[in-house]
């Protein structure tokens, strides 16, 4: 294994240099070919002495190593992406030089006679227009280079090439001609010249085989140009009768209006080609397209053009019936797939029939436009003949599919069609329902989007439909759904055993596909790469440069890329659920029984390091207490087991921390962790030092707080809910505190100045007895404000109510000062702050439910999330590796064994031997079925697939893993609705049915008889539909109940705060 990863390394690291030699050659070319041809950016002229350089530069074996690199690099994404046919000059970034001469041909044609021979360009089409030299020639009316192209190099030009708008040089020349002749018309003479020297090149077009019958994009025929103007000058009527006798064939005329093609010479033969095909799908011409295309051979040599010139129009145009007829007549010719041969023995060589297409380029984007031109039956019948899954899913089609139907919902028939496009392509699967669209959006992420929930439910019922991929926006399928859609669909994940009956609810069976992330795709043996990984690893590679530059505190946010969710960078199985848990819609989600079930299967994987922590934490606690309570005694030798045991505690609080700093490395820094630190140095310093008091004292106290948040982790609700309380309150009083600090801290300058305005008054006077004053008590230093330190402490104790009035000096103003501090801070202050913590208990009480499987999941997340970047292998394997590596996406409730939750162990595939008829060995791989079994409720005392119980007769203890009884019952309400569901319309219909039947009589007493077996069917549904409706009563009453017991607690909590609240005010007025 490390052997083929590290071949692989090496593998990956030669292309990288094959790469960066490439782009330095093509640079050093680029610029040597420009030196020569080129002089300050405009055309050298092309003396001897150029053209001998340039025929040097040309011989350069640089061009050679440069071709060898680009043919090597074309078949490296080969098995993951269909590549256009792209020329050398192309590719090798040369087109811009060959543009530059051939947009002066009568300057650079001795430059590009040279470079045509020698690179056999006499084709090449120039990006982005795709004109070739003889498009430049026409345009250019340069006699010269378009002799040369026609005679020299008459076995190479192609004279109806096409470009970009499907225009040949005859075509260019006829659209010239038409010009020309618009402005003879207004009195310009000067295109006298020009109509003589097109006319001279049409004749030599037409010598060496160019075709009329073939049109542009904008269904321009080239014959058609001439013949408008026949009628109003000589000359061109008598030129046109010569290429009518020059063409020796049928010229078309199109008609739009009319979608009709004719004729103009019907007499001369008519030369059936796919350019005369073409002529007749552009102008919509069915009748005339079927007739001849009966008659139309096609073969090995003319298929590609066939498919690319016919079969793509017909498809263009929509005409479905056409394209029918093509593929019935040459189908088996276009689909034609790879026949390979296989064997060892050469001498006993075998054919194998492969999905691949011989003319996959040809057909690349055929299904496309099929797709997007809304016809289900041209797409069935692509799908029925294609078996190449690259042609298949070179465009995403589905994601396409579903952004044009969005565009078209002011289109009601055209939105319709496209959706029904949509729902065949769903349920596909060689379809890749992964192919994301520019903006990473799967089709899943945009059904969600434009709100077409019926093809996201098609869509999420295939195997792989993990919903937390993400876009490049960083957004997953759960941003775009809401709350409604995703409790019907986990609902739809709930099933039970079909050979069962409708009573019988044994075995619940839960769904998790959806939760299931995708596999990492392995490395190929052979050394090829991904496209894919090709990305990820640019990607990564961007992301190391960013890293390396340095973090910036100051920041231009036009340049940060804003993600919504930071925690997502690395994909585990619980970062879809955190994603539900932090969401304020979606978070419901987590009692449902689908999600519940994961997180306890989960929970129960780990809760025993939970266990062991707390076990442990308490033990510390215990023996450093005791350790502290010896020490600090009158004797003076100290325990040395205790000061053992307690050293042993401080270690294992130090290995507990490094071990959270190895796994959460950034996301270590937390209050707890920070409190944990702290209480290391202290037992640190008690341990070295001795008795200390305080010291040890606040030690407890950490350790006490620590013990507290333990406890609140455990699996029992009522305690993560006080837990949350705590927390909660203790935040808010914080908050509210620090808001009221400065009006408090006013208080406390008045207190501390105004009963202490004695003293300044006994420093101003010239003889001061230091006896007048008697400061020697200090509760009367207290009471009365004398230092600040006093004053601030018990100003902030008469905030919390106790005053004790009888020991401070009211006299002058004093009264009137500590009125108002009455007003404001015991009764305004600390009854705002409890309203508050009332208010936040309610909302707490309300949520009770969510907020210990919300801690549960930010745990598990955190875990899984830090677990993939340790280093260490072996500590790795100590943890449980994540669950559907090990098991498959089903869990099974039994309903009838407490409960019990059963999952699915996945077992290695057995390779069975055997022999083939021919005598060759081959071994198959024999898929084997799961194993279930069910998990420990505590894996320090049972082992997994236990199926042990204590019954104490007052209680029940399980050792297995088991469902809650609330959340089972809600498991089978769903089943339950789904029952009734799918049963509903069938009682509805023989209702009416029963309805609308005519009174039997003595004629029809066989219709009766028939009816009457209805009716028996009719009333045992009625009886079930009755138990139904009476079960989903008895719930409803149950669920009401529920809520006015949770009414009343509320009233009673109200009420006792509202009398605590009289009381207190009434022991206030009191004393005061």
């Amino acid at each position: 294994m490390y052997q083929r990863e590290t071949l692989l390394n090496v593998d990956e690291d030669n292309r990288k240099e094959k790469r960066r030699e490439r782009a330095e050659l093509q640079k050093e070319l680029y610029r040597a070919l420009s030196s020569v041809v080129l002089l300050g950016g405009q055309l050298a002229q092309p003396t001897n002495e150029k053209l001998c350089e340039l025929e040097e530069l040309l011989k350069d074996p640089r061009w050679t190593r440069l071709q060898d690199l680009v043919e090597e690099m074309k078949f490296w994404d080969a098995a993951t992406t269909i590549p256009k046919l792209k020329s050398f000059l192309y590719n090798a970034r040369q087109q811009e030089v060959i543009e530059k001469l051939l947009d002066s041909t009568a300057i650079s044609f001795p430059y590009l006679k040279l470079i045509i021979q020698h690179f056999q360009a006499d084709n090449e089409r120039i990006e982005p227009d795709l004109n070739a030299p003889i498009h430049y020639a026409v345009r250019q009316l340069n006699d010269e280079f378009l002799d040369w192209l026609l005679n020299d190099r008459q076995q190479m030009c192609d004279v109806n090439l096409r470009n970009n708008q499907k225009q040949t040089a005859l075509g260019i020349l006829c659209a010239l001609y038409d010009e020309c002749m618009k402005e003879t018309n207004r009195q310009k003479t000067g295109t006298i010249n020009m109509l003589d020297k097109i006319r001279r090149q049409i004749a030599k077009l037409l010598a060496a085989g160019a075709d009329f019958n073939i049109c542009s994009m904008q269904l321009k025929l080239p014959f058609e140009l001439l013949l408008k103007n026949v009628h109003t000058d000589e000359c061109t009527g008598r030129f046109v009768d010569r290429c009518v006798q020059g063409a020796g064939q049928a010229l078309a005329i199109g008609h739009i209006n009319k979608r009709i093609v004719e004729f103009h010479n019907k007499e001369s033969p008519l030369k059936l080609t796919a350019e005369l095909l073409e002529i007749f799908l552009r102008y919509n011409d069915e009748q005339s397209f079927l007739h001849y295309l009966s008659s139309f051979t096609v073969t090995e040599h003319n298929v590609k053009k066939l498919i690319q010139v016919v079969l793509h129009t017909a498809v263009e145009q929509k005409l479905g019936e056409c394209v029918r007829k093509i593929v019935d007549l040459f189908g088996a010719l276009i689909f034609q797939v790879v026949i390979r041969p296989m064997g060892r023995d050469a001498k006993r060589i075998k054919l194998q029939k492969s999905s691949e297409l011989i003319h996959r380029v040809e057909l690349k984007g055929l299904l496309k436009k099929a797709c997007l031109t809304a016809d289900v039956s041209i797409v069935q019948l692509f799908m029925g003949r294609m078996t190449d899954l690259l042609v298949l899913n070179d465009d995403p089609l589905l994601a396409l599919t579903l952004t044009k139907a969005y565009d078209a919902k002011r289109r009601p028939e055209d939105r319709e069609a496209l959706l029904a496009v949509a729902g065949y392509l769903a349920i596909q699967q060689n379809i890749y329902m992964l192919k994301p669209d520019n903006s990473g959006n799967t089709p899943l992420h945009l059904a969600l989007k434009y709100g077409f929930n019926e093809i996201a439910t098609t869509l999420l019922k295939q195997r792989y439909a993990y919903i937390g991929l993400r876009n490049r926006d960083n957004l997953t399928p759960l941003d775009y759904g809401g709350y409604g859609f995703w409790k019907s669909y986990l609902d739809s994940c709930i099933e039970v055993d079909s050979e069962r009956s409708a009573q019988d609810r044994n075995v619940l069976r839960f769904n998790l596909n959806c939760l299931e992330p995708y596999k990492p795709c392995k490395k190929p043996a052979t050394g090829v790469i991904t496209a894919a990984a090709a990305k990820t690893a640019s990607v990564s590679a961007l992301a190391g440069q960013l890293k390396e530059n340095g973090f910036h505190v100051i920041q231009e946010a036009s340049k940060v890329k804003h993600q919504p969710h930071k925690y997502a960078s690395v994909q585990t199985e619980m970062t879809v659920i955190r994603q539900i848990a932090e969401s304020k819609e979606l978070k419901r989600l987590l009692i449902h029984p689908i999600i519940y079930t994961f997180i306890m299967v989960k929970w129960i994987r780990l809760s025993h390091w939970t266990y062991l922590n707390l076990l442990l934490t308490i033990i510390t606690m215990l023996v450093f207490g005791w350790h502290s309570l010896d020490t600090c005694s009158f004797d003076d030798n100290v325990a040395l087991p205790l000061k053992i045991c307690a050293s042993l505690g401080t270690l294992f609080i130090v290995v507990r921390e490094a071990l959270q700093l190895l796994f959460l490395r950034k996301s270590y820094i937390t209050f707890e962790n920070a409190m944990d630190i702290g209480n290391i140095i202290a037992m640190a310093v008690v341990l070295l030092q001795g008795c200390n008091g305080l010291l040890s004292s606040f030690l407890m106290i950490s350790f006490a707080m620590q013990l507290t948040f333990l406890l609140g982790s455990l699996p029992f609700n009522t305690l993560s809910t006080i837990m949350y309380m705590f927390k909660t309150v203790s935040q808010n009083f914080l908050k509210s505190f620090l808001l009221f600090l400065p009006l408090i801290g006013s208080f406390i300058f008045a207190f501390y100045l105004t009963y202490n305005d004695t003293l300044t008054e006994t420093d101003g006077s010239s003889v001061v007895n230091s006896t007048d004053i008697d400061t020697s008590s200090t509760e009367d230093n207290f009471n009365n404000f004398r230092t600040f330190w006093n004053a601030t402490i018990k100003t902030l104790v008469m905030t919390t109510g106790e005053f004790e009035a009888a020991a401070i000096d009211f006299s002058g103003g004093k009264l009137l000062l500590f009125m108002v501090f009455l007003f404001f801070a015991p009764i305004v202050i600390l009854n705002l702050i409890n309203g508050l913590a009332v208010s936040d208990i309610a909302t707490i009480r309300e949520e009770s439910e969510l907020i210990s499987i919300i801690k549960k999941v930010m745990l598990l997340e955190r875990y899984e999330r830090c677990v993939v970047h340790v280093p260490l292998a072996w500590m790795k394997r100590k943890f449980p590796e994540p669950f559907f590596e090990r098991h498959n996406c089903w869990i099974h409730i039994r309903t009838d064994q407490f409960r019990k939750i059963v999952i699915h162990v996945l077992n290695p595939p057995v390779t069975a031997s055997s022999t083939t008829p021919g005598g060759e060995y081959s071994s198959m791989p024999k898929k084997t079925k799961p194993t279930p079994i069910s998990l420990s409720s505590c894996s320090l005392l049972w082992s997994n697939d236990t199926d042990k119980l204590i019954n104490l007769r007052l209680f029940k203890l399980t050792s297995f893993l088991t469902l809650d009884s609330a959340i089972a019952n809600e498991a089978l309400a769903v089943i339950e609705r789904k029952l009734f569901s799918t049963k509903q319309p069938a009682v509805m219909e023989p209702s009416l049915a029963s309805s609308e039947q005519p009174m039997v009589t003595g004629d029809n007493a066989a219709n009766a008889t028939g009816r009457t077996k209805h009716a028996v069917d009719l009333i045992t549904l009625q009886k079930e539909v009755r138990e139904l409706r009476i079960m989903m009563d008895r719930w409803r009453l149950e669920l009401q109940g529920i809520r006015k017991e949770k009414l009343v607690g509320r009233k009673q909590q109200k009420t006792k705060q509202k009398k605590r609240t009289r009381r207190t005010l009434s022991e206030l007025a009191r004393d005061i």
